[in-house]
């Protein structure tokens, strides 16, 4: 006599299997990898595109912004998979590339929002100072203090994490971080 009732069919009937879910979790990023990559290339090549016909410096900010989101996307994806998958089991090298790819570019890829900001409240608010002022070379040397301005803040917390990867497995989560 078969004593189970439906309520404890779902322990084995609907319970997807480890290899499943791994099989799921890695076709969706992969998938979200993808289109990532496939939308911001369109959005750099129709920039490109009307680039003669709107050759602008705030050109400069929009390619920026496109680029990192598939540097970052390329790095911070793959690895983030591996890391899953592997329930935090990669390699000192592994780790190290993945923190500086994880805060590294993501951090690069926020603060170029906040830069594109300010470039539109300049133009907005001072308008003939902006016309001014503000040139290609201009918006390229934003992008390059950005990059600095990232790097010092990300540097100590890459530094300290590489230097303990022999004392605690790789988190790339933040929270994950020891305080001590």
């Amino acid at each position: 006599m078969n004593n189970s009732t439906r309520a404890d069919d779902w322990k084995t009937a609907d319970v997807l299997s480890p290899y499943s879910a791994t099989v799921i979790v890695a076709s969706v990023y992969s998938l979200i990898l993808l289109l990532i990559i496939i939308f911001n290339i369109l959005a750099l090549w129709s920039l490109y595109r009307a680039k003669t016909e709107h050759s602008t410096s705030f050109s400069v900010y929009l390619a920026h912004l496109f680029v990192m989101n598939i540097l970052a996307s390329i790095t911070v994806v793959p690895l983030d998979v591996v890391d899953t998958l592997l329930n935090n089991n990669l390699t000192a090298n592994q780790c190290a590339f993945a923190i500086f790819s994880n805060r590294g570019l993501f951090a690069i890829v926020v603060n170029s929002h906040l830069l594109i900001t300010i470039n539109r409240l300049w133009a907005v608010l001072w308008p003939h100072n902006y016309r001014e002022v503000h040139t290609v070379r201009f918006a390229g040397l934003s992008c390059l203090i950005l990059w600095l301005y990232v790097f010092v803040w990300v540097l100590p917390a890459f530094t300290y994490r590489v230097s303990h990867t022999t004392d605690y497995p790789c988190h790339l989560d933040i929270m994950d971080f020891p305080v001590n």
